[in-house]
């Protein structure tokens, strides 16, 4: 039977699931429903199905994301997400215990969430799981594309965003950080009320996010979104510009500037030029706002570059680095 390791990239908003030596990724949300009329972890339903109850909403299900901030925080809700998404995936010849798994994380992952992880592996039958910081698989997922084996890579995801000097399989130097999604959707979301008296959820923070945040000051396109008028207490519609945002927008990447800026302070000196001759690689959610990388190259003084289809960066490097790994072995 040939040799088959898996690849797990645990994020607070999907599961990232791939097969080393298998071109594909799959992605599933990191969302478990559980049945509120019965016992405690009788679940009925993860990932996109699970978003679709948590849409519907009918009081019969208890929505849980049990990823947060790096940690798990539900060990029951993570292990039926995670078997019921390696079911998915696995062939059905799949042997358990001559299997390894690749487990990507964030560099702030506890001990204690480790050791979760390391435990719902082992009931699963698997015989050694191997942790991958996240970084370094981004690192690794942009060597295979880009070439080279050091730079600074910047992760904007949901709810961390990590900046580190990465050279090979070592972090040099990192800083983690919960500057990242979450927060931007909290600054356009304070704007909203502040400026139009709107007070707008979630999804529709989103949507301003995902379409009109841009870090092109000139930019005039404009988004209509339904909020609650603070004043009159109804629901109705209001017009917003990426123009006005600009402000919100360039304070929020002026932070992780700062920190990126400042993480050349810890490098070794014998580090530091080929490193920034490198430059930066940019993944996660964020690093598709508009005018980004220009905005890095100023600020920064060194190449930007973004990653293509870097939501899946964590499982492709993964897969470089345990081919590497077995390699040697």
């Amino acid at each position: 039977m040939a040799k088959m390791d898996i690849v797990v990239d645990i994020g607070s908003k999907f599961l990232g699931l791939g097969i080393v030596d298998r071109d594909f990724v799959s992605r599933e949300p990191c969302v478990v429903a559980e049945e509120k009329q019965h016992i405690k972890n009788n679940y009925v339903a993860f990932g996109i199905k699970a978003l679709q109850a948590e849409k519907n909403d009918d009081g019969s299900c208890t929505i849980i994301h049990p990823v947060q901030n790096g940690q798990i925080i539900d060990a029951d809700a993570f292990e039926y997400l995670l078997t019921c998404s390696l079911q998915k995936i696995l062939p059905s010849s799949a042997f358990l215990p001559k299997m390894k798994a690749y487990c990507v994380i964030s560099c702030c992952t506890s001990d204690e969430t480790k050791k979760i992880i390391d435990n719902i592996f082992n009931k699963l039958g698997f015989k050694k799981v191997e942790f991958v910081y996240s970084p370094v698989a981004d690192a690794f997922s942009a060597r295979k594309e880009i070439g080279f084996s050091s730079c600074i890579t910047i992760n904007m995801g949901n709810e961390l965003t990590q900046i580190c000097a990465v050279e090979g399989d070592k972090i040099i130097s990192g800083v983690t950080m919960q500057w990242a999604g979450v927060q931007l959707l909290a600054k356009i979301t304070e704007y909203a009320r502040n400026k139009y008296n709107m007070v707008i959820g979630p999804k529709q923070a989103d949507k301003i996010l995902v379409n009109s945040i841009s870090l092109y000051p000139n930019n005039m396109s404009t988004i209509r979104i339904k909020g609650v008028n603070t004043l009159k207490n109804v629901e109705e519609y209001f017009e917003i510009s990426s123009r006005e945002l600009y402000e919100t927008t360039y304070e929020f990447f002026e932070k992780v500037v700062d920190i990126a800026n400042s993480l050349f302070m810890s490098l070794p000196i014998s580090k530091v030029e080929k490193i920034r001759s490198n430059g930066v690689v940019l993944f996660g959610g964020l690093a598709a706002v508009e005018g980004l990388e220009k905005f890095l190259v100023e600020a920064l003084k060194m190449p930007v570059r973004l990653k293509l289809n870097s939501e899946n960066s964590g499982v492709e490097g993964a897969k470089v680095y345990a081919e590497m790994i077995n390699s040697q072995n």
